[in-house]
């Protein structure tokens, strides 16, 4: 995507320049008096200018819509990542408790070990 407004771009600025130079030589040359050739370039000047401002406009918007995009997937990838980490730290909270239980129960089986033991002695 990257690569095709990039592209668009250098066309685009090619463009506006070669019409830009192709206007103002072709009005150099023209056999016409210095003030119609002063308005001519001045009014293809204006003509450039108004282009410029409608690719620069394109251009804005099209880079608005590809940030627009851009955050809604870093957005996307952080509710991806709050949600794995949520899910690894409840297993990790299974496993302590499920380690704290298994040790509380071997704790109690070794205290009745020694008391079974001196009942049978």
């Amino acid at each position: 995507m990257a690569r095709d407004e990039s592209n668009f771009l250098e066309v685009s600025f090619a463009f506006l320049l070669g019409s830009l130079v192709g206007a103002t030589i072709a009005l150099l040359y023209a056999p016409t008096s210095g003030e119609q050739t002063r308005r001519k370039i001045r009014e293809k000047g204006d003509e450039v200018q108004e282009n410029l401002r409608t690719q620069y406009g394109k251009i804005s918007d099209k880079a608005e819509i590809e940030v627009s995009r851009f955050k809604d997937r870093v957005n996307d990838r952080v509710v991806q990542a709050k949600d794995y980490y949520d899910k690894q730290k409840s297993k990790v909270r299974e496993a302590v408790e499920e380690g704290r239980r298994a040790f509380e129960e071997e704790e109690e089986e070794e205290k009745e070990l020694p008391a079974s033991t001196n009942e049978n002695a």
